[in-house]
């Protein structure tokens, strides 16, 4: 018994080492009808009745040894065979693929297959019959969807290749035999579970044959062998065509048509003027490249000559396709795409988020005081304070209800946004802090909630004197003529619900274009012998005092 070994080494035994062996490798636990655990591997097995003992002669030995030289990663090797053993079976063993044959992917409605699925299995499937048609058994002679499966990487392999010659002759001497398939059936139909329907991937010139088999080259002479593969290189690219049809449109060849198998197959076998193909479907995706659709035809052509060799349809896919690597490295190519762009995405959305940030911080910064507003993005409590000393300011417009009469509902917004602009400027130069605006009247308030003495009679006088100032050059758009004038009324003292009230008394007794101030407010501001020049208005009767 010969252990499985790689390739390069195994080649390196002798023909009288492989010749004499009882196997090339053989089981050894955990057998089932399809798999079997061979030197903690599991392999794939295909089992037939031995009928006579088999020895294998230098020409069979020879064959092996270069079926075994088979190195490629889409192709699915032969690991080896059990034979003369007391259970009187044949058994050949080749890598176990899990998902099975593309026959059965295409066809599980379950499994979702796009483009870059398709291109990667038909790009393997070329790259395999390439390497075939270039290594010295040179063909592959039975190529369908049932003799390509698929690895746990995603990867397709030919299955089938070369082995077939020697299965056929051990039949044709009665060393060996067909058993019926003990294994359990799916509901996935395979395309050749039929016996004849793998002959609907076969050429038209080899169903000619009587019977259609594939042609066995281990008996052949090497001039006979030669003119054999390059008939069996066309063939395969017929096949290949076939099998384009039925990867691209997740489609059995020739479903449309309502007739039986045998029927199908000797219309193929006999040309007409109109030759049976599969046909097309009405609407082509656009992922089906139309040069793609172009070579299938062109490989299923009836004159075999006329169809594209396999270099030629290597070149054409590259070039329609520009595909490299094997289906997982799309994938992990494609996450690392969709991995970038999530990048810039999520930088993009930091950016607005900081932008959207930062318009929130300046509204509230314009509802409430900076502190306030910072301790409450904290989360920390917001506690509530007294101000011995501070300065209120309370404006609004004279006559507005006039303006409001003049104008549209947009003037009037434009107007006051317009004006309040104008005041936002000159407060954001102090200290001061604009607690609200309702409607036409503006509070500002300074020594709050920043402390700063008697300060705040100043901030806040100063504050009026420029926002008459700016009045009286301000014009309406809508209603150029129209004087503008407001009302200002300044109070001082410690911050409570009087002190507001106090200043919009002062604000709404008023006369236009003055700025009122409370006695405290004077008080508080002569006695900084700060320039201001103010004059007493007398006695007037303030609501509530």
């Amino acid at each position: 018994m010969i252990k499985e070994e790689s390739p390069r080494n195994l080649s390196q035994k002798s023909e009288s080492e492989l010749s004499a062996a009882s196997g090339f490798i053989r089981p050894q636990h955990g057998i089932t009808n399809e798999t079997a655990i061979v030197y903690n591997n599991i392999v794939k097995l295909r089992r037939f009745k031995q009928l006579k003992n088999i020895n294998f002669d230098q020409t069979e030995a020879q064959f092996l040894l270069s079926l075994k030289q088979l190195v490629h990663d889409n192709i699915n090797p032969i690991i080896g065979l059990c034979y003369n053993n007391p259970t009187n079976e044949l058994l050949v063993l080749s890598k176990f693929c899990s998902r099975g044959t593309l026959s059965e992917y295409l066809h599980n409605p379950e499994m979702r297959m796009d483009g870059k699925f398709k291109t990667a299995f038909l790009r393997d499937i070329i790259n395999g019959l390439d390497y075939l048609h270039n290594a010295p058994i040179g063909y592959h002679g039975n190529l369908t969807t049932s003799n390509c499966v698929i690895d746990a990487n995603f990867i397709v392999k030919l299955v089938s290749v070369g082995m077939e010659d020697l299965l056929e002759d051990w039949k044709d001497n009665n060393l060996i035999e067909d058993i019926e398939d003990t294994t359990s059936k799916t509901d996935i139909r395979p395309i050749n579970e039929h016996p004849d329907e793998e002959l609907l991937f076969r050429a038209p010139e080899f169903l000619r044959k009587a019977p259609p088999i594939r042609p066995k080259l281990i008996r052949m002479s090497k001039n006979e062998q030669i003119r054999i593969k390059l008939m069996c290189r066309m063939a395969d690219i017929y096949s290949m065509g076939i099998l384009f049809f039925e990867v691209l449109f997740r489609q059995h060849p020739y479903a449309d048509v309502q007739t039986p198998v045998e029927v199908i197959v000797n219309k193929i076998r006999t040309p007409t003027r109109q030759l049976l193909r599969p046909t097309l479907p009405k609407v082509i995706e656009k992922e089906h490249h139309p040069a793609m659709i172009q070579l299938m035809q062109a490989c299923w052509s009836e004159d075999p000559i006329s169809r594209p060799p396999i270099k030629r349809v290597k070149k054409l896919f590259s070039t329609v396709y520009k595909v490299r690597g094997g289906l997982v490295d799309s994938i992990i190519q494609m996450m690392d795409q969709h991995a970038n762009s999530l990048e810039k995405q999520v930088r993009e959305r930091t950016r607005l988020l900081e932008e959207a940030q930062l318009r929130a911080d300046r509204l509230l910064a314009q509802m409430i005081p900076k502190d306030v507003a910072r301790d409450l993005k904290l989360g920390r409590p917001v506690i509530p304070r007294g101000f011995d000393s501070s300065s209120v300011l309370f404006t609004d417009i004279v006559s507005f209800t006039t303006i409001c009469s003049k104008s549209s509902p947009m003037e009037i917004v434009n107007f006051l946004n317009d004006l309040f602009t104008g005041y936002d400027a000159i407060i954001s130069q102090t200290d001061a802090y604009k607690v609200e605006t309702i409607g036409d009247a503006y509070l500002v308030v300074s020594g709050v909630p920043n402390e700063n003495g008697t300060e705040n009679v100043k901030v806040i006088a100063t504050i009026a004197l420029q926002m008459r100032q700016y009045l009286s050059l301000y014009k309406l758009p809508h209603i150029p003529d129209f004087k503008m004038e407001a009302r200002w009324g300044l109070h001082s003292g410690p911050v409570a619900a009087g002190v507001v009230n106090m200043a919009s008394r002062m604000e709404s007794t008023s006369e236009p274009s003055k700025i009122q101030t409370s006695l405290e407010f004077h008080a508080a501001l002569t006695s900084r012998k700060d320039p201001f020049i103010t004059e007493k208005r007398g006695t007037i009767t303030v609501k509530g005092k």
